[in-house]
């Protein structure tokens, strides 16, 4: 039997982020009966570079629909600029008559949505209607298409992202150190809660602090981070490394002994999944999809988006609690199982199976009643 042929179009595998992590596991563990083909939409680089990208990417795309069999076009969205990009890349498919899966990423997608023009909504929502199926990475972001994209909610899957869980990870048991170390992997800037984990690392005790390691990982706004380390008298403690590649990061998590993240906008962060599977307890904020893989004391702590003393408290909490950050841990452990990568390939398959047979017909290009205004 022929493989099911799908072109997946989306940022360059060497890009920093979750959706290119997302794109190297989908790559890497497709099935023998699918045959993925990625084109790359974007890269980092000069604004001429990025045009360039993205128009050796429509010439690419055009002829593979044009000359070469396709049978699903899936599309990774996210925000700003994707959102232009990837609802040229939509409409070429659906001229072509091909199946649309779109996949949408960002946690700050509500708010670009906002901040287009009405009649760019009305287009993006009559797009969203178009495609035969559409992947959201939570229930809370599903009732956020249907309510406001008005999304018909059976064409809307819900996939939390995946992870490749290693078979065999560090043991923090017995490992006996005079130094905690606290790790965050992402985009250093206000919307992450860098500049508020970094405010509340220095709120900790002295006592702490000079036993605590904070390593932020990550590119972005580097030197406002090493500044306000050092203007809070914790810049010894503080370790900026840049973005790290996977080897890199690998070893992060092995000696980290607590994960945070504390953002303000997330759809459903790779990172703190990848942390989860390392068997790290997770202090994060409750936003987007993150309740649907955190609970709170039970793999680790919640708290709102912008409270520092309680990201103070719960780190706090961590570093003197050994034997609960260790339980925290364990149970991260247990459930990053469910998100492995192999099982999620299967409910993906699923969704292109039922895009590529679905005839149902397609709704208006604007409902009268939608709320995009």
């Amino acid at each position: 039997m022929n493989p099911l042929r799908v072109v997946m179009i989306g940022p360059a595998l060497t890009q920093n982020g979750g959706m290119a992590s997302m794109e190297k596991l989908i790559l890497k563990h497709a099935p023998l009966d699918h045959d993925v083909q990625l084109i790359v939409s974007h890269d980092e680089g000069s604004f001429l570079y990025r045009i360039q990208i993205f128009a050796v990417c429509l010439i690419r795309y055009i002829y593979k629909l044009t000359f070469r069999p396709v049978d699903i076009v899936y599309i990774h969205i996210s925000e700003r600029g994707s959102i232009a990009r990837k609802s040229i890349v939509a409409v070429i498919g659906l001229l072509f008559m091909k199946p649309v899966v779109m996949h949408a990423h960002a946690g700050s997608f509500p708010e670009n949505f906002e901040k287009l023009p009405k009649i760019l909504r009305f287009a993006l929502v009559g797009i969203f209607n178009r495609c035969r199926a559409f992947i959201a990475l939570s229930e809370i972001w599903k009732r956020f298409y249907v309510e406001t994209c008005n999304v018909l909610p059976e064409r809307i899957y819900v996939l939390t992202n995946p992870v490749e869980v290693p078979k065999s990870i560090v043991d923090r048991e017995t490992r006996k150190r005079p130094v905690t170390k606290i790790l965050y992997c992402g985009k250093i800037r206000h919307a992450k809660g860098t500049f508020d984990l970094i405010r509340a690392f220095g709120d900790l005790p002295l006592s702490l602090r000079q036993s605590t390691e904070l390593v932020i990982a990550g590119d972005g706004e580097v030197e406002a981070a090493r500044d306000l380390a050092e203007k809070l008298n914790v810049k010894e403690q503080v370790q900026l490394p840049g973005w790290v590649d996977e080897i890199h990061r690998e070893k992060l998590l092995d000696e980290a002994d607590i994960f945070t993240l504390p953002s303000y906008f997330e759809g459903l962060p790779m990172s703190i999944l990848e942390a989860m599977s390392a068997g790290l307890p997770i202090v994060s904020t409750n936003v987007g999809g993150i309740p649907d893989i955190v609970a709170d004391r039970h793999n680790g702590f919640l708290v709102d988006a912008g409270d520092i003393s309680a990201l103070s408290d719960r780190l706090k909490t961590l570093i003197e609690d050994v034997e609960l950050r260790i339980s925290y841990g364990r149970q991260s452990r247990l459930d990053s199982m469910q998100f492995d990568i192999k099982p999620y390939w299967v409910k993906l398959r699923d969704v292109f199976s039922a895009a590529r047979q679905s005839r149902k017909p397609i709704t208006p290009f604007v409902d009268s009643q939608m709320n995009a205004k």
